[in-house]
């Protein structure tokens, strides 16, 4: 599912921000390097895991590439962000936010499949309750290409059990 943080920032400044500090060289230049490369990296062996199916290994290569954009640019963590990321990692579960410049929207990933959803669902819900104009949309992963859907929450519920 996606979690909605109410957050806006723009990926194309950050973009912008990031492109600067390799101007300017020195540590700033080697810090958006290497966190680029860590990026590269984990997201080529996400891109194996998924295609063979390890998806526990692509939510922790996921992680990784999180961790290489927090690396780049420490912002992108805002409270929010914290606080569902800590909710999500109890449950081990994986959120994936969207975008270069965090905030926004995220996806979470369940390794487990759809017992773990919905568990990890009412959770993050209670931490997204609290929090103004954040919300939970239901959405599926499928490997085979996009698919754009429209289900009654009952609907969705029936779907996603037969996953």
């Amino acid at each position: 599912f996606l979690i909605d943080t109410a957050e806006v920032r723009s990926s194309h400044e950050e973009h912008r921000r990031k492109i600067k500090m390799v101007g300017r060289g020195g540590e700033a230049r080697r810090n958006v390097l290497d966190s680029i490369r860590l990026i590269r990296r984990w997201g080529m062996r996400a891109t194996k895991s998924f295609e063979s199916g390890r998806f526990e290994d692509f939510c922790a290569c996921v992680n990784r590439i999180w961790q290489a954009q927090v690396q780049l640019d420490p912002s992108a963590r805002t409270e929010r962000i914290i606080k569902l990321e800590e909710a999500a990692k109890e449950m081990k579960a994986v959120v994936k936010w969207l975008g270069a410049a965090g905030g926004g929207m995220g996806v979470v990933l369940c390794p487990r499949g759809a017992g773990q959803r919905r568990e990890v669902e009412a959770e993050l819900d209670k931490v997204v309750q609290a929090m103004s104009g954040a919300r939970i949309i239901p959405c599926l992963i499928a490997t085979t290409g996009v698919e754009v859907c429209s289900f009654t929450p009952s609907e969705l519920e029936e779907v996603i059990t037969k996953r």
